[in-house]
């Protein structure tokens, strides 16, 4: 995998709607207008067709966020730089995209991170190079799943109250392969010292030591809910190593795949699923994945179906879960 074709990217999610509308955003917008960040020249909302902006403050942009218009998308094709922001039901999303070369300092791009998180307060946040995570999503991280967003570390992680809780609580900070600060708004850990430290065998095996040392997950906080949840789940269980939901009412397994759209999972990893039906106490009787967004879904449907495991998505309308139809 060459560098050149890979981005970083930084990922933002917030799962409630507090965070939501011009006023909200605005803060935001500024800290990306002053940022390192290519200034934008396209605007796309929703399904309407582009316009061209000078600023990532511009007032149509405004406008469609204090409509909570959902969808809008700045980006300059030529220095592929993307930014993304959605607000729908329950959730609202900030995405970016920078390509891996030319990247500023390591410090100013943690620091960007730091301040995204300090302005959206979000339930989970990381900051990675984008393909590369995927391979170690897929490799190390797929068959092991912890959270419905985190399932390992990357080189930058925030989590929120919540999700902290999720993933173990304060023994989630005493981890001895990464850096650790407590901030206002939750945990932030890094691991590594930079972006690039991954692309090393020995980055490598510092994320997965770092990621082996988080502590067992504990129960979701009293009066809070999952995606995975809503589907009537009892409990997270392990089988076979692949951690995940066992639906009562018809041992239904549903196991949780927050990935990028074009991420495909690999044959190893279909085929290890498909292994777990007969397996468990009461036994699983079929598999599903709850993937968070659609183009995930819809683009693993095929290898999946073809092995009678059902795939699913987050509706983005309902926050409940759809089931992919071929």
């Amino acid at each position: 995998m060459e560098i050149s074709d890979d981005n970083l990217r930084f990922w933002i999610n917030r799962d409630n709607s507090t965070f939501q509308g011009a006023e909200a955003f605005r803060p935001l917008l500024e800290r990306l207008d002053v940022s390192f960040l290519a200034s934008p020249i396209k605007l796309k909302v929703g399904g309407r067709a582009e316009r061209e902006v000078i600023s990532f403050l511009d007032s149509y942009a405004l406008k469609a966020l204090e409509q909570r218009k959902d969808g809008l998308k700045f980006s300059d094709q030529l220095e592929r730089m993307e930014v993304n922001l959605r607000q729908i039901p329950h959730r609202t999303i900030v995405s970016i995209y920078i390509p891996a070369t030319g990247l500023p300092s390591t410090e100013e791009t943690r620091h960007l991170f730091m301040d995204l998180v300090s302005i959206v307060a979000p339930t989970y946040a990381n900051c990675h190079l984008e393909r590369l995570g995927e391979a170690l999503h897929n490799a190390h991280y797929s068959t092991h799943s912890r959270t419905f967003y985190a399932d390992g570390l990357y080189w930058l992680n925030f989590f929120g109250p919540e999700e902290e809780a999720r993933q173990g609580g304060s023994a989630l900070a005493n981890n001895p392969y990464a850096r650790v600060e407590r901030l206002p708004q939750g945990l932030f850990m890094q691991v590594g010292e930079g972006p690039f430290d991954a692309t090393t065998p020995e980055g490598e095996r510092l994320l997965i030591k770092a990621t082996a040392a988080m502590p067992p997950l504990r129960d979701t906080p009293s009066g809070q809910t999952s995606s995975a949840e809503d589907t009537q789940m009892i409990e997270l269980t392990t089988v076979d190593g692949i951690s995940g939901y066992l639906e009562s009412e018809d041992q239904g397994f549903w196991v949780t795949k927050n990935i990028s759209p074009n991420t495909r999972l690999d044959s190893k990893a279909i085929a290890k699923l498909k292994g777990l039906v007969g397996k468990g106490s009461p036994a699983i009787a079929h598999v599903n994945i709850l993937f968070s967004l659609q183009e995930a879904a819809e683009n693993n449907l095929a290898e999946l179906s073809a092995v009678g495991i059902h795939a699913w998505y987050v509706d983005l309308e309902t926050g409940k879960p759809r089931l992919v139809i071929s």
